[in-house]
């Protein structure tokens, strides 16, 4: 990108800035007020919304961004989960269920550095299941945040909450079986 203006070198870098906001997000969640924690949140969905956005439009996509995108992700849910469930918002077993996809792709993660198979964490990009689940963590957070005494209506979003996460579970699990039976560069090349 040498010799580019510098428009062009900020909207380069604006996809990773807005996903490294998430994680200044979580740092800060414990110690806002509990008002502003559901902004918090928001703001936390449209940065999660325009970051990738953003670097497919503008042609910047890269393995690692999508990895600070997925990391900035899991450590912004994990702060959360966890000041929402010490405020009783959200129960522990609540938060296995919720938490499953991530434990899932972890475990996986875990097992692919296990077995030296780094070339499945390339064919493990980001699907339709996971982003729906983080979506619907977010209207989860959104929802406990907004309603915290409206047992009825967070018990459902809850449910579909909890679906989202069997079905992105197990749809990472067929991927990343997938990805192990194709060939390493290595064995190809």
């Amino acid at each position: 990108m040498a010799g580019s203006s510098f428009p062009a070198r900020l909207l380069a870098c604006a996809p990773s800035v807005l996903s490294s906001s998430r994680l200044v997000l979580a740092l800060a969640f414990f110690f806002l007020p509990f008002e502003w924690r559901r902004v918090a949140v928001f703001g936390a969905a449209v940065t999660d919304l325009v970051d990738g956005h953003l670097a497919r439009r503008f042609g910047v996509t890269s393995w690692q961004g999508g990895l600070l995108d997925a990391i900035a992700d899991k450590f912004f849910v994990l702060i959360v989960v966890m000041a929402i469930t010490i405020d009783g918002l959200l129960q522990p077993w609540q938060v296995l269920i919720l938490l499953l996809r991530d434990f899932t792709v972890a475990l996986l993660a875990v097992y692919i550095v296990l077995i030296g198979e780094w070339h499945a964490f390339k064919k493990m990009p980001s699907r339709f299941s996971g982003k729906a689940m983080t979506a619907a963590m977010f209207v989860v957070f959104l929802t406990v945040l907004s309603f915290p005494r409206d047992h009825g209506l967070t018990e459902w979003v809850f449910l579909l909450a909890a679906l989202l996460s069997i079905v992105a579970s197990a749809d990472y699990i067929i991927l990343f079986g997938r990805g192990l039976r194709e060939p390493s560069p290595q064995q190809v090349g």
